[in-house]
Parts: structure tokens; C-alpha cells; sequence
């Protein structure tokens, strides 16, 4: 037979005494042998030595199956995070949207009440009949035409 087909176990030792571990070796791997060749199941009639290379591969194939298993574990945590700071930066880019068109909701309210107050300057003003008040009302006017087309050009870009 082949060697590495018979040898499970492979001794190499001399011991303190090597002319004792050289008497005594033939003993010891006659030992070794009755225990490789006592039978460990009684129903199939099988022995240590045919058992062995059955649990090293079981053996073998768990740890394969268990080295396995933290790969895909790994992936599936991975992918976990993954989602969760892709839905922080979803739940950042909302925030962003809300508060752009909260400040965008608030910019419109004061520039509306700006511009009424604007326009009462406006008309308070044409009760009066002085150059001062004139070009005041002019000048009001102006401002009203610049807001205007502010508004047109924001309804143009940032539909409502």
C-alpha cells in the first residue's frame, strides 16, 4: 500500500533514551495499530481506522461550511449598513428639500407683506402733492416692477 494512504498518524520521537524508544517502538506501534484496528461501531463493523478519515471529512466540511457562513453573514451586514446610510441620505436630502421650500414659504410671506407695506407708502404718499412724494411714488413703482418680474422669473424656474 501507499504510505500516505496507510498513515494517519506519523511519530517521530526518540525520546530522552533512543536505545529504549528503539526496543520500545515496535511494541508502541503494535499498540497504536490494536487501537487504529478496534471496533468502534458495532453495526456497520467498522473501526477507528475507517472512522477517521470519515470525521476529519465531516470535520472538514463543517468548518468549510462555517468558514462560509461569516462571508455571508458579512455581506448581508454589510448590505444592512449599506441601506441604512443610503436612507440617511435620503431622509438628509428631504430635509434639505422641506427646509428649502420652508424658507422659500417664508421669503414669499415677508416679501408679500413688504410689499403691501409698500404699497400703502405707495398711496399715502399720492395724497400728497409735493415733488418729494412724486418721486417717492415713482421710485415705489420701480420697486414694484423689479419684485414683479423677481416672481415671474421664480414661477418660470420653481414651479409651486
Amino acid at each position: 500500500m501507499d504510505d500516505s494512504v496507510d498513515r494517519v498518524i506519523q511519530v517521530k520521537n526518540t525520546g530522552k533514551d533512543t536505545a529504549l524508544f528503539k526496543r520500545m517502538r515496535k511494541k508502541l506501534f503494535i499498540a497504536f495499530n490494536k487501537i487504529m484496528d478496534a471496533t468502534i461501531d458495532l453495526d456497520n463493523n467498522s473501526t477507528i481506522r475507517d472512522e477517521i478519515p470519515k470525521i476529519t471529512t465531516l470535520g472538514l466540511n463543517y468548518i468549510k461550511e462555517k468558514l462560509k457562513r461569516p462571508g455571508i453573514e458579512n455581506e448581508k451586514y454589510l448590505a444592512e449598513i449599506e441601506e441604512i446610510y443610503s436612507n440617511i441620505d435620503k431622509n438628509k436630502a428631504d430635509a434639505r428639500k422641506t427646509n428649502a421650500e420652508s424658507r422659500q414659504l417664508e421669503f414669499d410671506q415677508r416679501l408679500k407683506e413688504f410689499i403691501t407695506i409698500i404699497k400703502f407708502s405707495k398711496a399715502f404718499c399720492l395724497g400728497q402733492e409735493n415733488k418729494e412724494s412724486w418721486i417717492f411714488t415713482k421710485e415705489i413703482e420701480a420697486f414694484l416692477e423689479v419684485v414683479n418680474e423677481i416672481e415671474i422669473q421664480n414661477k418660470l424656474i420653481v414651479p409651486k
